[in-house]
Parts: C-alpha cells; sequence; structure tokens
C-alpha cells in the first residue's frame, strides 16, 4: 500500500502527508510566579487587542488554559448541570401537582 523500504531502517509510506513544524521553545518558570500574574493582569487589563497576535503571548495562554480547564470545569460546569437537573425536577413536579388535581364542574354535585 504505497511503502517501500529505504536502507533496511526507514519505511516510507507514500500514502502519509508531511508537513512543516515549526517549533519553538522559551524559558517560562516566571509565569507561574507572582511576576507572570502581574504581567498577565497588565495585558488584560491594556486595551490593545493586537497583544493577543504575539505567538509567544498565544502560547503562554494556551498553557495557562490547559493548567486551569480542570477548575472551570469542577467549579463552574458541574454546579450548573446540577442546576439544571433540579430545575427540571421542580418543573416536573409542578406540573405533576397540577395533573393530581381534577377539576370539578359546576353542575357535579346538583341532584
Amino acid at each position: 500500500m504505497g511503502e517501500e523500504r529505504r536502507n533496511n531502517m526507514e519505511i516510507v509510506n507514500s500514502d502519509y502527508k508531511n508537513y512543516p513544524v515549526k517549533v519553538e521553545a522559551m524559558r517560562a518558570s516566571w509565569i507561574l510566579d507572582s511576576d507572570g500574574k502581574r504581567f498577565f493582569k497588565k495585558i488584560l487589563q491594556s486595551e490593545q487587542l493586537d497583544i493577543y497576535s504575539i505567538p509567544a503571548i498565544q502560547m503562554f495562554i494556551e498553557y495557562l488554559y490547559i493548567k486551569v480547564k480542570q477548575q472551570i470545569w469542577v467549579l463552574r460546569f458541574y454546579p450548573y448541570v446540577v442546576q439544571v437537573i433540579a430545575f427540571y425536577a421542580m418543573l416536573y413536579l409542578y406540573e405533576h401537582q397540577f395533573k393530581m388535581v381534577q377539576v370539578v364542574p359546576d353542575n357535579y354535585l346538583q341532584l
């Protein structure tokens, strides 16, 4: 299926597509300190949106999002699910209450 051997070690598959990759690395231990917190607060307070187009800033924000994503789920999503379940349960019970009440016509007790 498009495979051929080269140099007894490398198998080349012509079905795969190759794309160039750009790898960037930065020393970023200061992000997790108070300096990083001050830095990102200044960026947040800034009105210049072109700051977010800087690749290093994007990389830092993606890294921090990966770190706090679980906390976001625990603090925001799970309480939301509980709230929605409680809402539908109360709605069901409220509707069920009116199904139990029977409407009696006015002439029902007349003989």
